[in-house]
């Protein structure tokens, strides 16, 4: 398994960050996302070994008008 660091440019709501949550945990690539409370622009995304699925992560997040990018894989 692939553990993803994700930074996302804007300052998302709680509510809005556990939605992105819930929608990723929804593709059975994805084991699990932890959500930083401390660093609220910060996600980390446990992931199969596939070497797409961080990439389709930034896309998910990218169609719904967030700006994030990979800092840690």
């Amino acid at each position: 398994m692939h553990n993803v660091n994700i930074h996302i440019d804007e300052l998302l709501p709680a509510a809005r960050m556990q939605e992105l949550r819930e929608e990723l945990m929804e593709d059975p690539r994805i084991h699990y996302v932890d959500l930083h409370r401390g660093m609220p622009h910060d996600m980390q995304v446990e992931c199969d070994d596939h070497q797409n699925v961080p990439m389709q992560v930034l896309a998910r997040l990218h169609e719904h008008g967030i700006h994030a990018d990979i800092v840690g894989c």
